[in-house]
Order: structure tokens, then sequence, then C-alpha cells
């Protein structure tokens, strides 16, 4: 086990999001290591966990590795391949939380009240990125990559921001430029928007 894989790793920013238990290298699925739920567990019914979670610190402790859901307000923008965002995003994310992935990917935490729909974008079959919302998830730090042996962290520390429904329009656009998606939810809380005057196209 890597001596890393700490309760105390866990960001700040997801300590009191809905948290499961997801496989690791000590824990496989059907005799598989992956990023897939603990059998039994899953991102739409649970079990969930914050950081402070007995149950949940004693399987990171013995080698489990975790994900945040995407529940309520919480999106999650899963990049499997950055240079291919690069060039076709044109969508400005600014003040974002950044997790890097164990595999090379990153993942960008936002807060949009309402939005529901998930989308993804492909290129020779290969996952370019996906809006994860409602019921999904990413494997979170302090977790450690199945296959690389890398672990999760985070690559720009910020609190969690919300974005406004345009940008994510915009992404669902690009993911699917035959479907327009209708604007949901929007701004609330207080919270400062991000995204909103950076869209092209």
């Amino acid at each position: 086990m890597n001596p890393t894989h700490s309760i105390n790793k866990i960001p700040e920013q997801i300590r009191d999001e809905s948290l499961i238990r997801v496989s690791g290298l000590d824990h496989d699925v059907n005799g598989t290591a992956g990023a897939a739920p603990k059998p039994g567990d899953g991102a739409a019914s649970g079990p969930f966990f914050n950081a402070d979670d007995d149950e949940l610190a004693k399987w990171i402790k013995s080698g489990g590795n975790i994900g945040v859901a995407s529940q309520g307000d919480l999106v999650l923008i899963d990049i499997d391949d950055i240079e291919e965002w690069n060039s076709r995003v044109d969508v400005d994310l600014v003040d974002y939380v950044s997790v890097r992935s164990g595999g090379g990917g990153r993942y960008l935490y936002y807060r949009c009240e309402e939005w529901e729909v998930g989308a993804s974008l492909r290129k020779y079959n290969e996952e370019i990125f996906i809006i994860r919302a409602q019921n999904s998830f990413v494997v979170a730090p302090p977790s450690i990559h199945h296959t690389t042996g890398e672990q999760y962290i985070v690559e720009k520390d910020e609190p969690i921001q919300t974005i406004h429904s345009a940008a994510l329009n915009r992404l669902y656009e690009i993911a699917n430029p035959s479907e327009k998606q209708p604007e949901q939810g929007g701004s609330g809380g207080g919270s400062r928007d991000v995204g909103e005057e950076d869209i092209t196209g």
C-alpha cells in the first residue's frame, strides 16, 4: 500500500461531499482492479460517506480507493484526453478545482443547480471528455490508479465555484453538435458564476 494513501489526503473541497468506496489495488472487482465501485455500492444508491467517517477511513487505510459522486448541484467534468480537450473546447473555464488522475487525465469540479444532463465526446471510440451529473462519479484523491500506481492529486487548489449553465450548455453542444441542450438551472446562493462571458460559437 502506498504510504501516502491516507484519510488526511482527501481534498478539503470534497470532504463533506457524497463519497463512495471504489476498488483499488488491494480491493479488486471480479478479480480485476479498476475504477469501479465496491460491489454493492454505487453513485446512485451509496452508501455515501464523508471524510470523517470511520468506515471510509478503514477502507482507505486498507488500500481501497474512493470516488466523489455527483449528487445535488455538483457537476464533474472528466477530461481523459487533455490535448484533444484543448484543441476542441472553446469554453474558458476559470477558477476551478482541478484533480489530476493517476492515469494522466483531469477532473474539474463545479456547482450548477438543476443541471442533470450527462454527455461525452469521443474520438476513435476513446473518451475525450465527459460531463458527469446526477448519480455519476469520479475517482478522487488519495486514490491510487489501478494501472499506473500513481496517486490522484489536487492540481489546482481552489474552492468549488458555481458554473453558469450556459458554459455547460456549450460543452454539451461540443459533445453533441447536432443537438442543442436547453440551458438548465443557473446560478444560486450568491456564489460567483464562471464561464458565462467566455463562451463563443
